[in-house]
């Protein structure tokens, strides 16, 4: 297989760009979930130059120049500190919330009030996390060593799990 027949199969078969289980593509099933919590408006795509223009095309209210290509695929953590370093400088308060497009969210409900009350502590300025437990390292995301649950008595989170991040690296 040549090397444009090989780009253009790896486009073709991006698990994100695929319906692998419903009528909607992976990426299209992110963005729904997201939408109870922001506008099409404030989503923001980060994607290779091989799938920009599919996901484009997927994602029709979130805006073209919300899709930003990069050259190389060079994994998440540089991915969100790329969007970071566009944003702050327009939104400094703004929360940033991480989205990968692959993951398969069962509860949709639980996974909104989930975020919310990770929003609800973040713009209150305290380091949290809350969601599932990791099963194993990931190096694309860094680690963060967590202490013990906390309570939620100056920001409401709920019975969301949340626990004082002790360390990032």
């Amino acid at each position: 297989m040549g090397r444009a027949s090989g780009r253009a199969g790896r486009r073709a078969h991006a698990k994100q760009v695929l319906a692998l289980d419903g009528e909607k593509t992976m990426i299209q099933q992110t963005l729904d979930r997201l939408l109870p919590l922001a506008a099409a408006e404030d989503v923001w795509v980060i994607t290779n130059k091989l799938l920009s223009a599919v996901i484009a095309e997927q994602m029709p209210r979130v805006p073209r120049s919300n899709i930003l290509a990069e050259p190389e695929a060079r994994n998440t953590a540089p991915a969100c500190a790329l969007a970071a370093f566009l944003l702050e400088p327009a939104a400094p308060e703004t929360v940033i919330g991480i989205f990968p497009s692959d993951h398969v969210i069962r509860n949709n409900p639980r996974f909104v009030e989930v975020i919310r009350a990770g929003v609800k502590l973040a713009a209150s300025g305290e380091r949290s996390c809350s969601g599932a437990a990791a099963t194993r390292a990931e190096t694309g995301y860094g680690y963060n060593r967590t202490g013990r649950r906390r309570g939620c008595r100056s920001v409401p989170c709920g019975d969301v799990p949340v626990r004082r991040v002790e360390a990032v690296y």
